[in-house]
């Protein structure tokens, strides 16, 4: 009998995939029907799935918070996606709305979501990945006594076939303020994985981060971290520009963003505290609605960043 399993990617770039018996019909992101521009919400994109089949065998979702967090149907209370699968026929109606066995949530393991995505198609029968995101699963963490969110910032995973994905590093960040940690041999229970993996635990911002504060520094939205990398070009070294990385002069036996410049908002955006720094302070003249791309300190924030 022919198996459906269709792909929910929840927040930015929202999209669908669908696979029948292991191989893909169709994959869409919902911007593409919805003409508005990163759109969340797959709502769209799931209808289309009925141009292939009225009934699938799974529906997985992926984003970095839990299901039941994503949004709710009235009246039934189930998760929205939940819910309009359902109302589709696409999954059993008479089945539990709350735990329905035919929905895999998948958001508690989003860096090894990325990772399986770049190691099936690289052509590697084993190789290590590196995921370098600006904020991926939500993780409370017991510090000082109190549980805190903390946030996937890099992962390093050693990967082979059929599917075996072992966290090797991980650097998760919060708001703080708190002292940072590196824990050598941290448990691996929470990624589903037997053994340790080395833990980075601090209120720093990530790399990621860092590209979304400059990139905000220079008028776009945080996503937009590729206009920034197109800026870098018209940019040059500008020593009166603190490093944006650190390990403060040694005294660190790790790198990490400097915090006195890059101060990460999460779960999204940061900023850059060019209050602080002369040089990378507004002119006087500066209007509303001014070209800030024509200032030289975006350009050389934007070289910054890049190198």
């Amino acid at each position: 009998m022919t198996q459906w399993i269709a792909a929910i990617a929840r927040g930015h770039n929202s999209g669908i995939c669908l696979l029948k018996d292991g191989e893909l019909v169709f994959s869409i992101e919902e911007e593409r029907l919805s003409r508005k521009k990163y759109d969340g919400g797959p709502l769209a994109s799931m209808i289309k799935i009925l141009d292939y089949t009225d009934r699938l065998d799974y529906l997985v979702v992926a984003h970095t918070q839990p299901l039941q967090q994503a949004g709710s149907n009235d009246f039934t209370g189930e998760p929205i996606y939940v819910a309009l699968a359902r109302k589709l026929g696409l999954i059993d109606r008479k089945a539990d709305i709350y735990k329905h066995p035919q929905v895999v949530d998948y958001s508690h393991i989003h860096h090894k979501l990325h990772s399986s995505c770049a190691f099936f198609r690289s052509g590697f029968k084993s190789a290590v990945s590196v995921i370098v995101d600006g904020a991926g699963t939500f993780i409370p963490m017991q510090i000082d006594g109190d549980e805190v969110m903390t946030w996937e910032l890099e992962t390093i995973i050693q990967c082979a076939y059929p599917d075996k994905f072992k966290t090797l590093y991980k650097h998760q960040g919060g708001r703080g303020p708190w002292g940072a940690q590196r824990l050598e041999k941290f448990d691996s229970e929470r990624e589903d994985e037997e053994g340790t993996h080395e833990l980075i635990l601090d209120d720093s911002a990530g790399i990621v981060k860092a590209y979304e504060a400059v990139t905000q520094y220079c008028g776009w939205a945080p996503i937009e971290a590729g206009k920034t990398m197109g800026l870098f070009p018209y940019g040059q070294q500008n020593l009166k520009i603190p490093d944006i990385y650190t390990d403060y002069d040694g005294m660190s036996d790790w790198s990490t963003t400097n915090r006195d410049l890059i101060v990460p908002t999460y779960p999204n955006g940061a900023v850059v505290n060019y209050g602080r720094f002369t040089e990378l302070r507004n002119p006087p003249n500066l209007g509303v609605g001014d070209d800030l791309t024509k200032l030289q300190s975006r350009r050389d924030m934007a070289y910054a960043i890049q190198t």
